[in-house]
């Protein structure tokens, strides 16, 4: 992929092992430095099942972390990332806060799985900044996270920056889940 164009963004999703980890940041390191990294660590799905190999979270908080643009952990992956509880906004203000100091630039905690209304928790550095959401259908739906870590990996490579990139995934979002299930 690297030869076949300029590369304006890259995101990760589900990486199985330690290998691909170290596979990825070799490749960001030495071929793509300077490219904004969306990093969805994907370590748990948001019903809380894990969906990684003991200790992933531990490489990827190592290795993968630094190199991240924006990192986008769910609720149970800030947890395992920081070893907080995140339940409540509050908790996911303060590993926002962790992951910016563990060598995130920007970190958005996801929380569409909170019990309340939904909340995104972006901290880097424009500081925190809290995104007041509400359920647009009942229950849980499946991809919102990896949505919108997707939609902010391009709008990071057009030149937004991390609040603006969020703001505007989370637009995108928002009308994907109400005129899907509109259409239904």
């Amino acid at each position: 992929c690297c030869d076949d164009g300029p590369i304006h963004a890259v995101k990760t999703g589900m990486l199985g092992g330690a290998g691909a980890v170290e596979a990825v940041v070799d490749v960001c390191r030495e071929r793509l430095a300077g490219v904004p990294l969306v990093v969805d660590p994907v370590l748990a799905a948001g019903s809380g099942d894990s969906l990684s190999g003991t200790g992933l979270a531990e490489i990827v908080l190592r290795s993968l972390v630094p190199l991240a643009s924006l990192l986008t952990p769910n609720l149970d992956e800030a947890e395992a990332l920081t070893g907080l509880v995140v339940r409540t906004p509050d908790d996911m203000k303060r590993a926002a806060e962790r992951l910016v100091e563990l060598g995130a630039r920007s970190v958005l905690v996801k929380g569409g799985h909170l019990e309340v209304e939904p909340v995104d928790v972006l901290a880097g550095d424009g500081g925190l900044r809290v995104f007041q959401g509400r359920r647009l259908v009942p229950g849980k739906v499946h991809g919102t996270g990896c949505t919108l870590a997707s939609g902010c990996a391009p709008l990071l490579g057009a030149g937004y920056p991390p609040d603006r990139a969020v703001e505007k995934a989370l637009s995108y979002l928002r009308g994907a889940i109400r005129d899907g299930f509109r259409s239904n």
